[in-house]
């Protein structure tokens, strides 16, 4: 430190003004001044001895600034030897240091070695007999005159230790217990330890037959992690490419029933601009000769020039009666145009799949790669439920195979499907399943009809569907068994539901529309009411082939009241009359009502029988008014009867016949 202290106050020295500032540790107050005052005269001498402004000036008064060399390189001297100082005080620090570490080890051990002396020596003092106040003073002195008595701290007085402060010696039967309790506890560690190590050993072994299991199989899950990734990104991609073809199948399914609800539309508006033509014609007869009209003449030309086509067509014309047969032909130029936007629908149809791989628009290659996957990887399989998402990825193509084969539910007969392609892949794929359980999905091929089949004909019956046409409703009647019954989960289903409304929905706009019996003019042109009543009979019939489909009170509803109470009942009733000749004619109507009204819906404790008691009084008064004196009349009243067991009132048959006969 001294040593310190001397370069740093030559240092300051040598630089100058800094004399001031030297900072001397632990010294009095007295001393710090003196130290003060004589600092500060030999700063002052100093300064007086280097102070060169006076020299540095030149003798003309002026101030210099050249550089000193001399001053410059005294400083780079002062600077290296500094340095060189700073190494060696470095080198003498860690001297010193391990000086004052082996200074500070010795009298630690000088101490110890007092104390354990100074121990030893009062042990012997009290165990030696006479503890007499001359002895003990002559032990005292014997320490304190020993070998170690200069470094021995010299006390006054020695006070012996109190015994009776000191805990007892344990009796040999409490140590033995406590010898056997830290016996007892030492063995429950070890067995602990020994069990810990048997089940690290069990766990080691276990751990290297897994190892070992997986080092085995790890070929084969490699095979299958390559196979789910494979798997994987064909059904992403499949998903992606058959949702954009999706919408373009869409847009053209949706211009090819546009086509069939404009030709619907076309016939539709022809036959009741027919019915018009004809009524008009019958209440211009009734008051004046009617004027030409060029249009109408045309229109009535091509209506009797159809009726005869159709006449000369139908094979069994004795039991036919006019207004029973369908209208529905086309004349050229619009049946061309059809064709034509048809054979477009087709074309575009044709290339939709142009720019597809057929892994990816083949629904045989697609059902094998599902099928694949279900038989090697069963749980996967199941656990994706493929069931419910492969009928919706097979929708888009089996709408595109609809498409292309121009199916129309109400033209084409149901076996179209069934003997379809796509239809017997996606059979075939269910049955190479294994048996299905009762929680289990239900088949592909009835989900698939479920999304795809069953919404394009609700479609086209809101579109095309004519419920005059007879052909048609038997076609639609036979295709809604059809799946019902071979495909039970669609039965109530609301793709269902909503088909049988929009039949409902059709029925009452046929009903409004298309039904119109001028009765009044049953003298002027009798053959035209007949027509009209047989086209409304005809339409009853249509309605009522519905009825183990659609609702029985919604069909009483539309059926009973609204059609043959509100048209039917009335011309029946105005040709009734006695000596009227229709009367052969009304009772073969009734008949033919009879003949359609569904078997349940008759007898007096059928539901709503009060509905058909008009029908029966009807029925009632065409024996009234026959003659039983003939053979004619009494062959009439035998057919009454008939017709009123047909109807099921089998008590006013036996009224009839025997009031009659």
């Amino acid at each position: 430190m001294i040593h310190a202290a001397r370069k740093h106050r030559q240092q300051a020295r040598e630089l100058g003004g800094l004399a001031d500032y030297i900072k001397v540790d632990e010294m009095p107050d007295y001393e710090k001044e003196s130290q003060q005052a004589t600092v500060t005269s030999a700063r002052l001498v100093r300064e007086d001895e280097n102070d060169k402004s006076d020299e540095d000036e030149a003798e003309d008064g002026r101030m210099g600034f050249a550089v000193d060399l001399l001053t410059k390189d005294k400083q780079e001297r002062r600077e290296a030897f500094l340095a060189a100082e700073r190494e060696d005080d470095e080198e003498e620090s860690d001297d010193e240091d391990d000086w004052e570490k082996q200074q500070f080890q010795k009298a630690i051990r000088q101490r110890q070695v007092e104390a354990a002396y100074q121990e030893m020596t009062l042990q012997h003092k009290y165990i030696e007999e006479g503890p007499s106040t001359s002895s003990r003073s002559l032990s005292k002195e014997k320490i304190l005159k020993g070998p170690m008595a200069p470094c021995l701290p010299v006390k006054t007085t020695l006070s012996a230790p109190d015994l009776s402060k000191l805990a007892p010696l344990p009796i040999p039967l409490e140590l033995k217990e406590k010898l056997r309790e830290r016996l007892s506890g030492l063995d429950e560690v070890h067995r602990r330890h020994v069990s810990d190590m048997e089940r690290m050993e069990s766990d080691l072994s276990q751990c290297r037959l897994e190892v070992q299991r997986l080092e085995t199989e790890r070929p084969q899950l490699s095979d299958r992690y390559h196979y789910f990734q494979v798997t994987r990104g064909y059904v992403h991609d499949l998903a992606d490419c058959l949702t954009t073809k999706y919408y373009e199948v869409e847009a053209l399914e949706k211009r090819w029933v546009a086509q069939l609800g404009r030709r619907y539309r076309y016939l539709a508006e022809r036959r009741r601009e027919d019915v018009r033509d004809e009524a008009s014609d019958c209440a211009i007869q009734s008051v004046i000769v009617q004027s030409i009209n060029p249009d109408k003449l045309a229109r009535t030309a091509e209506r009797e020039a159809r009726r005869r086509r159709r006449r000369n067509n139908r094979k069994d014309s004795s039991r036919h009666k006019e207004g029973l047969s369908s209208d529905d032909e086309v004349v050229e130029k619009e049946a061309s145009s059809f064709n034509l936007e048809k054979d477009k629908i087709l074309e575009e149809s044709s290339r939709l799949f142009e720019d597809t791989l057929e892994e990816f628009c083949s629904l045989e290659m697609i059902a094998e790669r599902f099928d694949e996957w279900r038989t090697r990887e069963k749980d996967s399989y199941n656990n994706a439920y493929v069931d419910l998402f492969f009928p919706r990825l097979a929708g888009c193509i089996v709408r595109w195979h609809l498409l292309q084969a121009s199916w129309n539910p109400l033209e084409q007969e149901v076996t179209l499907i069934n003997k379809s392609k796509w239809f017997q892949t996606l059979a075939q794929y269910d049955m190479r399943s294994e048996v299905k359980e009762k929680d289990q999905d239900p088949p592909v091929v009835s989900k698939t009809l479920e999304i795809s089949v069953v919404p394009y004909v609700v479609e086209v019956v809101k579109a095309a569907y004519d419920p005059c046409s007879t052909s048609q409703t038997n076609r639609l009647v036979k295709l809604v068994k059809n799946l019902t019954e071979e495909h039970p989960i669609l039965a109530g289903h609301k793709t269902i539901q909503a088909l049988l409304a929009a039949a409902a929905e059709k029925f009452e706009c046929a009903v409004d529309q298309d039904v119109f019996i001028p009765f009044h003019f049953a003298a002027q042109n009798p053959g035209f009411v007949n027509r009209q009543f047989w086209s409304a009979a005809k339409l009853l019939r249509n309605i009522l082939h519905w009825q183990t489909v659609v609702d029985d009170s919604q069909l009483r509803n539309i059926s009973i009241d609204k059609l043959f109470k509100k048209y039917m009942l009335l011309p029946l009733t105005k040709t009734t009359i006695r000596g009227n000749a229709s009367d052969p004619d009304t009772l073969d109507k009734i008949r033919w009502i009879a003949e359609s009204l569904p078997r349940n819906w008759l007898g007096p404790m059928a539901t709503g029988a009060s509905q058909l008691q008009p029908l029966i009084d009807t029925t009632m008064s065409l024996a009234q008014n026959a003659d039983s004196t003939t053979t004619a009349g009494r062959k009439h009243v035998k057919d009454v009867a008939a017709v009123l067991q047909k109807l099921g009132a089998a008590a006013e048959a036996q009224e009839i016949l025997a009031k009659y006969l």
